[in-house]
């Protein structure tokens, strides 16, 4: 899987419940403490990976092509 690389250190962000609801946070917590709101590491994904809307790793029920 693809790791959005942290902005302050050279870890990545993963998804983590607290308190007040999920968020992102740095793997390499308690020495980073950065954080980002989910929809803000699904824009950086965006950014850094993109999307494609074309992959599709299924056979076409009607041509039995991917």
């Amino acid at each position: 899987m693809k790791k959005v690389k942290c902005k302050q250190c050279d870890g990545y962000y993963v998804l983590k419940s607290g308190k007040f609801g999920e968020f992102v946070g740095c793997s390499n917590f308690p020495n980073c403490k950065s954080t980002l709101k989910i929809y803000e590491w699904v824009f950086e994904y965006i950014k850094e990976f993109g999307i494609n809307l074309y992959s599709w790793d299924r056979i076409c029920w009607k041509f039995g092509r991917n």
